[in-house]
């Protein structure tokens, strides 16, 4: 017998009456990325996937043929998505932009590494007694390739995870990384941030135009997230 989690959620599209994706191709990123010091050790951030999840199953839930490219995570991916695993943000980049080419709607939800280590070690790092130093170089923005050979009629959805500055930060994003939405999100607190079960943020157009969101579980935050990714493909 299937794992009875997987026939459930296999279940709730054909139960949903929202058929508002259907025949349309949802490409989503998920989770942080792990940037290799050495063999043992690597740069990472907090990043649970939850988010990711709730948009894949929302996405599903309203008949879209959903694509989830994933980098380590403790969640697991609703049953239905295809689910394509990388664990860098190189690798990210390189099964996104691929992908992305072929999508009616693009959402960067992934929390990607901005940095890398320019040269990982080959062996593991042994204790010296001195510190440390690596050199740190800028990873590929992967909203921002994607934004840039927006198809005609394609949708692209950022996310902006910020600790200050909020709108006026993501109103930058928008217009640098050539979006139609972005969803900005304040971490770093108790009841918005990764890993906590609900966020706290502000949709921003690309018009500018900001609607700021109470604290919201991340289903409830998801399918706000799909009914304005409707929305913008009417």
């Amino acid at each position: 017998m299937a794992d009875p989690q997987a026939v459930l959620e296999a279940a709730f599209p054909l139960l949903s009456d929202r058929h508002d994706l259907a025949g349309k191709r949802v490409v989503l990123t998920s989770g942080g990325t792990h940037e290799p010091i050495d063999p043992v050790r690597f740069i990472a951030n907090r990043s649970s996937g939850k988010m990711g999840r709730a948009i894949a199953m929302e996405a599903l839930v309203r008949g879209a043929d959903v694509t989830v490219v994933t980098g380590p995570v403790v969640t697991p991916l609703p049953h239905g998505a295809h689910v394509i695993e990388v664990e860098t943000a190189v690798e990210m980049a390189e099964a996104c932009v691929s992908l992305a080419q072929d999508a009616d709607v693009f959402i960067g939800c992934a929390a990607v590494a901005d940095y890398r280590v320019d040269k990982a070690g080959g062996q593991k790092r042994k204790r010296t007694g001195k510190g440390l130093t690596l050199n740190l170089v800028e990873n590929p923005d992967i909203l921002g390739l994607v934004g840039a050979v927006k198809q005609s009629g394609q949708v692209v959805v950022g996310f902006a995870a910020e600790t200050r500055d909020l709108v006026k930060n993501a109103k930058t994003k928008v217009k640098k990384k050539h979006l139609d939405l972005i969803l900005a999100c304040t971490v770093g607190e108790a009841e918005s941030g990764f890993g906590a079960p609900t966020l706290k943020g502000a949709f921003i157009d690309r018009e500018g135009h900001v609607d700021k969101l109470p604290v919201l579980p991340k289903e409830e935050l998801a399918e706000h997230l799909i009914d304005r990714v409707v929305a913008l493909m009417r």
